[in-house]
Parts: structure tokens; sequence; C-alpha cells
């Protein structure tokens, strides 16, 4: 498990942004209040691309993160993380902070 914790000058509303560049899943939750207000697995063919936006906490799953290009508000994420080919675990809540986990296939 490789964990990394950034911090993003961002405020709400935030915008998550995800385009795949293969064939791949995700999934994301998003909480507010402590509450789950959407839960949603995904299944993206290449090239495809999603937007969500929430106002307090997004959790993000993606199979293989290198699959994917991903950004906040405009901020791009996907290179700031080193991937390699790993699961991704993330949580990016209201004050900026992205907590990640890597986990090695």
């Amino acid at each position: 498990i490789n964990i990394e914790n950034i911090k993003l000058p961002i405020s709400s509303p935030f915008v998550f942004n995800a385009k795949a560049k293969n064939n791949t899943r995700i999934h994301y939750r998003i909480e507010e209040s402590k509450k789950t207000l959407i839960d949603q697995n995904l299944i993206m063919p290449k090239d495809t691309s999603i937007t969500v936006t929430y106002n307090e906490t997004i959790f993000i799953d993606l199979l293989n993160c290198n699959d994917l290009e991903f950004s906040i508000n405009n901020i791009r994420l996907d290179n700031r993380i080193n991937c390699n080919s790993s699961l991704l675990r993330a949580s990016i809540d209201s004050t900026g902070a992205i907590n990640t986990a890597l986990y090695s296939k």
C-alpha cells in the first residue's frame, strides 16, 4: 500500500472530471453531512468522460488509475499521483484535502 496526501486550493462546488484512456471501471460515492447521496459503479469505454458535481466529499475507486485522466475544478490529479497500474482509493473533502491509497496488483 502506498499512501499519499495532497491539499488543493479549491472550494465548493467541486467538479470531478474523468476521461477513460482505456476501457475501465470507476466507483464513486458522494457524501454530505455523513449521508450518501450518490453511490455509482460505472464501466467506462475508452474515450468516454464523466462529470460529477458535489459540495462536500467524494470517494473514488479506480480499478486501474492509469486508465483515466481525472481532475477536480480543472486541476489535473492523475499526473500528481504515482499510479503504477494500481487500484486507487481516494477521498477528496471540502477543504481540498485528497487522501489516496494505492494497492498493487
